[in-house]
């Protein structure tokens, strides 16, 4: 299916006008082909059923119920991605309005069409009107606060919210963060932790110098983490985010593109952290669900919304991958599907057909 045979709903869902006369709004995905359910237990799922009753997946099985069905014979069912982070504006800041707002518009279709149904991004220009871009094509867009670490050095933090989440940058050198080190005595994320800004509300992107003992400081105080593999490598930062460690220690982490002029797809974002870490560890013991999972699973649970894996009781985010474009096997999807997806769920509503 060529993506423009693809319809965006642009209108009120049907489950809107459910709601109104307080009747259930039931969806049924029919003969799901493959389900990659992303649990550590069941990852995949052979010819299912998967009913959602008002956002939420409440059966898998064989069903017959009324509502709205989709026939899914021909997908494959996985939870939706999430961009943990992403700069929207930085490309276009130099041009004007109109153009700058067009070319924002053209990274949330890419978004959307390549299985993203939730960007963290920082937005300051163009703020209300991205976010009713997004809100018509029915993407969950999530603005945050963004801190560069040279506000953090020059106490420049009269406009932060602590109520709020914020994204502290931490894509430095080696050379930076060793400056930082010399010049305050604390390397960045112990610097964070010593002014009292590292906390449930801060997520850290691009650390790609954290030591052992700040990844402890991390976990102590419930931040958040968000890898960025591919700019980590265009900009010669030097080091990778050591995800393995990260992991094994219990860190929330999530899957960032971080700039539109370098990726987008984060499809290519999982690929490009699997193998950029396997190279960096020399070790095959994490795979594509792994890191599937962080690009799905992790990046909903920074953000505190139940979703990333298909169960019951888990929020209906789902994205359908048509079998005329794609092997039946995750691992031909992280590696090798760059296609249009062919389905698009955000909360039990169809944004994507």
């Amino acid at each position: 299916m060529s993506s423009l045979a693809l319809t965006i709903f642009m209108v009120s869902h049907p489950r809107t006008l459910n709601q109104r006369f307080n009747r259930l709004f039931v969806l049924l995905l029919k003969n799901c082909k493959s389900v990659i359910t992303l649990e550590k237990e069941r990852p995949v799922l052979k010819n299912m059923d998967i009913l959602i009753e008002d956002g939420v997946i409440t059966e898998m099985g064989r069903k017959d119920k009324s509502g709205e069905v989709i026939d899914c014979s021909n997908l494959l069912i996985m939870p939706a991605l999430v961009n943990s982070f992403v700069k929207l504006e930085s490309p276009v800041e130099d041009l004007p309005p109109e153009l700058a707002l067009k070319m924002i518009k053209i990274f949330l279709i890419d978004s959307l069409v390549s299985g993203v149904t939730t960007l963290l991004t920082s937005l300051t220009r163009f703020k209300e009107k991205v976010k009713s871009e997004s809100e018509k094509m029915g993407l969950r867009l999530m603005p945050v606060t963004l801190i560069n670490f040279s506000d953090i050095l020059s106490n420049s933090l009269d406009f932060l919210d602590e109520s709020r989440l914020k994204i502290v940058d931490l894509a430095l050198t080696r050379r930076e963060v060793f400056k930082v080190k010399n010049t305050t005595g604390n390397f960045p994320i112990e610097l964070l932790y010593d002014k009292g800004l590292l906390n449930e509300n801060t997520v850290l992107v691009c650390p790609a110098w954290i030591t052992s003992r700040e990844i402890s400081l991390v976990i102590e105080r419930g931040a958040k983490i968000v890898i960025c593999a591919s700019i980590s490598a265009y900009s010669g930062l030097g080091s990778f985010t050591p995800v393995r460690d990260m992991m094994y220690e219990g860190a929330t982490i999530g899957l960032g593109t971080y700039d539109p002029r370098v990726n987008m797809n984060m499809f290519e974002e999982t690929r490009f952290s699997l193998t950029y870490y396997r190279h960096n560890y020399y070790d095959m013991s994490l795979g594509e669900i792994d890191f599937l999972r962080l690009a799905s699973h992790g990046g909903f649970k920074i953000l505190g919304i139940n979703a990333g894996t298909v169960r019951e009781g888990r929020s209906a985010d789902l994205i359908g991958v048509s079998l005329e474009k794609a092997l039946l096997d995750y691992r031909y999807i992280v590696n090798n599907f760059r296609e249009t997806i062919s389905l698009a769920i955000v909360n039990g509503e169809i944004i994507l057909k």
